[in-house]
This record gives C-alpha cells, sequence and structure tokens, in this order.
C-alpha cells in the first residue's frame, strides 16, 4: 500500500467516524430537543394549569359568593341591625321623656292650683284672723271705755263723799 493509499483509507476512516460521531450528536441534540420540548410542554401545562386556578380564584374573589363579598355582606347587615336597634331606643326614649314631661306638667299644673289654694285659704285666714282681732280690740276697747267711765264715776262719786259734811 502505498502512502496516499493510506492516506485515502485514513481520510476514509476519519470521514466515517466523524459521520457517525455527527449522527451520534445529531440523534443527541435530537432527543435533548425532543426533552426540551416535553419539558416546555409540561412546564406551559402546569402554568396553563396554574393560571386556571388563579382566574378561579379570581372569580371567586369577585362573585357574589366570595369570602370578601359575605364578609361585606354581613358587616352591613350588622350596622343596619345595629342603626334599626339605635333608632328604636331613640324613639322610646323620645317617648318616655314625653310621658315624662307630661308628669312634670300636671305637677306643676298641681302645684299652682295648690299654691292658689293655699294663697286663698291663708288670705281667707288672715280676713278671719283680722275681723277676730279687730272684734277683740272692739271688745276691748269697748270694755276699756266701759271701765273708763266706771272708774270716772266712781272717782265722782268719791270726790262727792270728801267734799261733803265731816264729822
Amino acid at each position: 500500500m502505498t502512502v496516499s493509499r493510506r492516506q485515502e483509507i485514513s481520510i476514509f476512516a476519519l470521514s466515517t467516524q466523524m459521520s457517525a460521531h455527527v449522527q451520534n450528536l445529531e440523534s443527541t441534540l435530537a432527543q435533548q430537543q425532543a426533552d426540551s420540548a416535553s419539558n416546555m410542554q409540561a412546564l406551559a401545562g402546569g402554568a396553563a394549569a396554574e393560571i386556571s386556578a388563579l382566574r378561579e380564584t379570581i372569580g371567586i374573589l369577585n362573585g357574589d359568593q366570595s369570602p370578601i363579598a359575605l364578609g361585606v355582606q354581613a358587616i352591613a347587615t350588622e350596622m343596619q341591625t345595629r342603626t334599626n336597634d339605635l333608632l328604636v331606643g331613640t324613639t322610646e326614649n323620645r317617648a318616655r321623656l314625653n310621658a315624662m314631661e307630661a308628669v312634670v306638667q300636671a305637677a306643676q299644673a298641681a302645684m299652682v292650683q295648690q299654691g292658689a289654694a293655699l294663697t286663698a285659704s291663708v288670705s281667707s285666714s288672715i280676713g278671719t284672723m283680722e275681723t277676730a282681732i279687730d272684734a277683740r280690740i272692739g271688745a276691748v276697747m269697748q270694755n276699756l271705755s266701759a271701765t273708763g267711765a266706771e272708774l270716772t264715776r266712781s272717782q265722782s262719786a268719791g270726790a262727792v263723799r270728801q267734799t261733803g259734811p265731816r264729822f
């Protein structure tokens, strides 16, 4: 064999080896691409499932039966109940105040009547007392006048006896 033939065989062997190696690399690359595509599909499927779950959660949170909406509705109902209770209490208190005002007004009217009756009674008593006192003073004055007249007569009669004959 000649050198050129050896070089041809070497080049041919090298070419065959290179070709086998390239085919092996292409096969590995194709397998890796298939694995990557499979992984990408799995990731995309997982992401799609996660996005669907998020959309469902958002739908629930935005819906009428969401925990937030139910909580807000419960708070609104509680506030309305408390407001109604306050209004009922206010109405009851107003009725009590009106009743108390009526009682106070009745008591004031009774006190005015009692004051007027007391004033009339005192005035009547004073009038009666004045009349009684005036009558007593009149009686005392008459008695004094009678006593004065009697004293004057007694004195006059005593003076006559003294001026009369002496024995």
